[in-house]
């Protein structure tokens, strides 16, 4: 399994903006599909937050972890946040969530 940057591999946006919308648009009145790759095409790929990482594998799409600041109004003493964990159904009990949590860690050191 590789963990890269989403911002490296643009033609995912598309698939995974669709996918973040169908599990959480519910919480985000007038949030979309539009809006949602808009958001991940302003992150940045340089380990910089905001960011997205995926999990490929063999070029297949496994799923997405987005590191983030400010999540939360209020809450700003717990950044960085780890915001919309995704793993594709499919895939899912296969460890890929193990594998993220370390290049979180190492992509959120201070």
């Amino acid at each position: 399994m590789d963990i890269t940057f989403l911002a490296t591999h643009p033609p995912l946006g598309p698939r995974l903006a669709t996918l973040h919308v169908a599990e959480w648009q519910h919480l985000y009145a007038g949030w979309n599909a539009v809006i949602a790759l808009a958001e991940f095409e302003a992150q940045y790929s340089d380990g910089r937050l905001p960011t997205t990482l995926v999990a490929l594998e063999g070029g297949l799409l496994l799923g997405s972890v987005s590191p983030i600041y400010d999540d939360l109004p209020g809450w700003e003493h717990f950044n960085p946040w780890l915001a919309s964990l995704l793993v594709l159904p499919e895939f899912r009990g296969a460890g890929t969530c193990h594998s993220r949590d370390h290049e979180i860690r190492v992509l959120t050191r201070d």
